[in-house]
């Protein structure tokens, strides 16, 4: 239940507005590479933790981006990256960007280098923080 709870939560944060991306600033980022993205999420498919957003959950949170072409998305609690990376790549669709908010170095680390191994890092806002605070 906590973690449809948590992806219920990401889903709603979707279309927040945190920054203001001009169309012209995303078309001068690099393209998402579809087939990097999806073996990375395909490698990692059973090794993420039990707080992370299922794989499926993943599946629906990209669908929804793209079905309703957001270009904005605001995800508090990064955790490793596995949620962002499915709404980066979403995101990189609809020539949009993602703000993700994490408080803990340690999954803050490790979702950076998520981003970049899946090739979504150019959509990526990832911010170390407390959301209290921001």
């Amino acid at each position: 239940m906590a973690k449809r709870m948590f992806s219920v939560a990401i889903i709603f944060a979707l279309g927040l507005s945190a920054m203001d991306l001009t169309l012209a600033q995303a078309q001068q980022r690099e393209q998402v590479d579809d087939q990097k993205v999806e073996e990375f999420l395909n490698r990692h498919k059973g090794s993420w933790g039990s707080w992370n957003v299922p794989y499926e959950d993943g599946q629906i949170l990209y669908d929804l981006i793209i079905d309703n072409k957001y270009t904005r998305a605001l995800e508090i609690g990064t955790s490793t990256g596995h949620s962002g990376i499915w709404m980066a790549w979403a995101l990189s669709k609809t020539g949009g960007k993602l703000i993700t908010i994490e408080i803990d170095e340690v999954r803050h680390k490790e979702a950076l280098k998520s981003f970049e191994e899946a090739g979504v890092a150019a959509y990526v806002d990832a911010r170390l923080a407390d959301a209290h605070d921001m």
